[in-house]
């Protein structure tokens, strides 16, 4: 199943609140804007902020987003945290305009090297995807770890999917067993489905199999997808838990009804080998699940399906 890192989305809306913020506080300030020019032209950052903030949005002043752009970005080279986030606020949301990503991605390295949470995740999500830069998964890897570290659990999942995509595991397996435990204990699915893999596969640890199918189920009680499959095979084969072949079926066969290919044919295994032939449409549900499979490359339906008919 490929893996993907947690969208951009969240810390997006995340960036729009600090405009809503922003906007509470520049309201609540006095002066007309003849008198905000004047404070942000003698160096004011505050000033900076509110004229910029009024011309972006034309309070009492006709919109002039290139002014309000030039004030804002001279208040965020002051280097205050504050500025910088909402110039990063504003050119998030005027991302379609000439080099504003670039730009973007510049501020919220400076903002996420001064310990700003919105703009660490932010940077974080650039350097992954290449957006505004070049793709440095390792540097990516970095800002997630210090995100992880203050205690977010997708920043640890972040951190595991990059140390796995990158075949680190060997390099960093310290890493990789600490932000399974510290992810896994915050309730992530994910975290908690690769430290069960971790305790299933013996390698990093010992091998603990009831462990895994506790992590196993928690992560499939959550919906993570691998999970449903390998806590049905566990129920099903008896490891490290009561054998359960009814439950078993049932997480597997969810899985397969949302596309995991193992399950799909795993499941379809299960029907012929334990095949009533009464139960026809059973049988020719399962040998056209393989057929799906095995349609789509995959050598073991092919096996199984050629070796039945």
């Amino acid at each position: 199943m490929d893996q993907e890192l947690t969208s951009r989305t969240d810390q997006d809306q995340k960036f729009k609140n600090i405009l809503s913020k922003f906007k509470a506080s520049v309201e609540s300030m006095l002066g007309s804007p003849k008198e905000l020019k004047e404070a942000a032209d003698e160096g004011s950052t505050e000033a900076m902020m509110a004229y910029s903030y009024i011309l972006y949005k034309g309070r009492g002043v006709t919109i002039d987003k290139n002014e309000a752009f030039k004030y804002a970005k001279m208040a965020a080279d002051s280097g205050e945290v504050r500025c910088i986030t909402n110039y990063c606020a504003m050119l998030q949301e005027n991302l379609d305009e000439g080099d504003n990503l670039q730009v973007l991605t510049r501020y919220s390295k400076l903002a996420a090297d001064k310990d700003d949470i919105v703009a660490l995740k932010h940077y974080a999500y650039f350097l992954y995807t290449g957006q505004g830069t070049p793709v440095d998964k390792l540097e990516s890897l970095k800002y997630y770890q210090i995100i992880a570290d203050k205690g977010d659990a997708l920043a640890a999942r972040n951190c595991l999917i990059i140390i796995d995509e990158e075949k680190l595991i060997d390099r960093k397996a310290r890493q990789y067993l600490r932000y399974a435990k510290m992810g896994s204990d915050l309730g992530d699915p994910e975290c908690q489905y690769r430290r069960g893999a971790i305790y299933a596969d013996g390698d990093l640890v010992e091998q603990d199999l009831p462990k895994a199918a506790e992590l196993f189920q928690l992560s499939a009680e959550k919906g993570f997808l691998d999970a449903k499959y390998k806590y049905g095979l566990f129920l099903y084969e008896g490891y490290g838990i009561e054998e359960n072949q009814e439950k078993s079926l049932q997480w597997i066969k969810k899985a397969s009804d949302e596309g995991h290919h193992r399950a799909s044919i795993k499941y379809a295994n299960i029907i012929l080998y334990e095949k009533n032939e009464e139960e026809k449409d059973k049988i020719e549900f399962a040998l056209n699940l393989l057929k799906e499979e095995a349609d789509q490359g995959f050598t073991e339906a092919m096996i199984i399906y050629h070796d039945y008919i």
